[in-house]
């Protein structure tokens, strides 16, 4: 790292701790996005796409990311398990859960006139048959290692995909017939996949559509898990404000995220960027949860990610702030790649370890816990003026 992004990087550290809900508890939340979700079917359809000249080779997400099979949840949580604060508690991973994939099969027969979906559970089934793997997933719950929250009923703008699909674009229709919702562009490698941005706008009718998909993957996510989530992260950090007070009133109290929200707004045409702080509160009395150590091994081998994150976590504990790591799901999955299994999990035991290490009286919460602390505090503090 050069002298310059050293000093960019501190600057960085600081700022985004300046401001915000403050506590002397040295709190660890463990973020963790896009459970649930499909993202590369098999390695099979890996080669196939390389094949086809699609840079998906040079990009993390698609070279790594799949649903965690039930051996990608087994090491995961034996790992949690073997680490313990001085209180004799595991690290516990909110996992921010996409509730429902595209039904392709029944998508084609209706000649892509229509979209319907399937619960996740049901891909799993369809994924890893004859395992167990979504009682594995019970079995993080139980154990307290593992705690699902509302991501999206989808990670993918499905109005933006079904236009696509009719349009006969070519290369929605290859991802379509390899079960999959989008490819990276062979010309754009920095444009990823923008069917990434499910709440993003196009058209007059997109929100009041989006409040229907949300408020259908809110109550599929009741279904799956016989609890309602009060957290909701909004995919690729994407979503009008509109939006928020149709959450509130199903239920979501906090918002996570970074520092900083994408708003696309139709009338304008413009997306603007407004930042947050941690313990903001909107007008719906919703609390914003804010990211501040980003723990990403997959996305770049080349960087020391134990001890940069730990940069990141003494400064938050500095400003008196809790650590909320952003970690995605890609970072343990080793059913396309063992090795990226092997290293991203190697690497978080390393980090969780040196915490602890360093600050024994260390506490780890779910966001929906420290969202609930900040909310106690700040009705505490309110009384008392």
């Amino acid at each position: 790292m050069t002298l310059s992004s050293q000093i960019k990087s501190t600057i960085g550290r600081n700022i985004n701790n300046l401001t915000g809900w403050k506590t002397d508890r040295k709190i660890v939340v463990i973020e963790s996005d896009d459970w649930g979700s499909i993202r590369m079917p098999s390695k099979k359809v890996f080669n196939e796409l390389v094949k086809k000249g699609y840079p998906i080779d040079r990009r993390p997400f698609e070279k790594y990311d799949t649903l965690a099979s039930e051996e990608d949840l087994d090491i995961l949580f034996d790992t949690l398990k073997s680490i313990k604060n001085s209180i004799g508690q595991n690290p516990i991973i909110t996992a921010n859960t996409v509730v429902a994939n595209p039904n392709f099969s029944k998508i084609e027969q209706n000649g892509f006139k229509k979209y319907f979906y399937e619960p996740f559970t049901d891909t799993l089934e369809n994924y890893y048959p004859h395992s167990k793997t979504f009682l594995k997933w019970k079995e993080g719950i139980e154990e307290k290692l593992f705690f699902p929250q509302f991501h999206a009923r989808e990670h993918y703008n499905i109005i933006k995909w079904m236009k696509l699909l009719q349009s006969k674009n070519v290369d929605q229709l290859v991802a379509f017939n390899f079960g999959m919702v989008g490819v990276p562009s062979k010309t754009n490698l920095e444009l990823g996949n923008q069917l990434q941005i499910a709440l993003g706008i196009e058209n007059d009718g997109d929100i009041e559509l989006q409040k229907q998909i949300l408020d259908e993957g809110l109550m599929l996510f009741k279904s799956i898990f016989k609890y309602d989530s009060k957290t909701f992260i909004a995919p690729v950090y994407t979503w009008n404000e509109q939006l928020n007070e149709f959450l509130a009133q199903k239920g979501i109290k906090y918002l996570q995220g970074g520092l900083f929200q994408k708003s696309p707004d139709l009338k304008s045409g413009i997306t603007t960027v407004r930042r947050h702080f941690l313990g903001e509160q909107n007008a719906y009395n919703q609390i914003h949860l804010i990211r501040n150590v980003f723990f990403e091994p997959s996305t770049n081998d080349q960087k020391d990610w134990v001890n940069e994150s730990l940069k990141y976590v003494r400064n938050a504990f500095f400003w008196k702030k809790p650590v909320v790591i952003c970690t995605h799901r890609l970072n343990y999955i080793g059913t396309l790649d063992i090795n990226n299994r092997q290293r991203g999990i190697k690497l978080l035991s390393e980090l969780l370890l040196k915490i602890i290490k360093k600050y024994p009286e260390v506490e780890f919460m779910t966001s929906e816990q420290l969202g609930d602390l900040i909310r106690k505090r700040k009705k505490n503090e309110n009384s008392n003026t």
